[in-house]
This record gives structure tokens, sequence and C-alpha cells, in this order.
């Protein structure tokens, strides 16, 4: 996962790459602001989808009042959701 490195405040399970952003490591701990910038989504999207009731909602965890979300389940995530698009994708072009 990557973010901007002007997002980064903590160094500790991220590597810098040779485009100037920064890769998460498996067990990295992200706030919203962070998941907002991987997603390329404003900060209201992402409280939008850990609200009650939303249907697709993002995994995530509260430390306190604060949310966060594990970049695993996270990415666990944005892969099931590409495989059910692909699905979806798939049935639409079969059955059109």
């Amino acid at each position: 996962m990557q973010i901007p490195r002007s997002l980064c405040k903590d160094k500790s399970d991220r590597r810098e790459n040779m485009a100037g952003s920064v890769s998460f490591g498996a067990g990295a701990i992200l706030t919203v602001q962070e998941v907002a910038a991987i997603l390329k989504v404003p900060n209201s999207w992402i409280y939008d989808h850990v609200r009650p009731g939303c249907r697709d909602p993002l995994p995530f965890f509260k430390m306190g009042k604060y949310l966060r979300f594990s970049a695993t389940d996270l990415q666990d995530y944005l892969d099931a959701r590409r495989r059910l698009q692909r699905l979806n994708w798939h049935d639409h072009r079969t059955y059109s």
C-alpha cells in the first residue's frame, strides 16, 4: 500500500520507494487521512463508509475515539471488491 510521503508522520513499518511515496508493511495501522490518500477519495467518503448501515463498509477498528485501519484488512477489502467487480462485469457481458 502506498500513500504520499507528506502524510506520513511515523517511520515505523514503512519503506520509501523511488517515486517518493511510502509503502506500508502488512502490519501497518493507518489513519483516516492515510486511507483517503491511498484510495484517492475525500476523508468524508471514508467516514461515510464506516457508518452503521453502510452497504459496503470499510474494515476498521477504534482506538478510543479514533478510527484506525489495518493495511492487511484494507488490502483484503480492495481485493474482494476487485473480484466482485470482475464477476459482475463478466455476468453483465455474458447476459447482455
